[in-house]
């Protein structure tokens, strides 16, 4: 099982590029964003999930949070 560490919001490297960031790298940028912890192995596998990885483990944080946005929008309400 991987480790499941959980990110806590902290100032994200001015140097990242939102286009190609690791799971880990973009819950760093999330928890950042929202001030919330945010756990890479959900985003890992929320990326998996939606087919966002790249073959080198990286994904478009646009394209991940539009991919988020799109599973809510298509959710039954209760």
């Amino acid at each position: 099982m991987p480790n499941r560490e959980i990110v806590m919001a902290k100032k994200a490297d001015p140097k990242l590029s939102l286009t190609s960031l690791t799971p880990t790298q973009a819950a760093q940028v999330l928890a950042s964003a929202y001030g919330k912890r945010v756990d890479p192995g959900q985003v890992q596998a929320i990326a998996e999930e939606g087919d966002l990885l790249r073959a080198d483990g990286t994904l478009n944080l646009m394209e991940y949070v539009a991919y988020l946005a799109s599973e809510m929008a298509n959710k039954p309400s209760h």
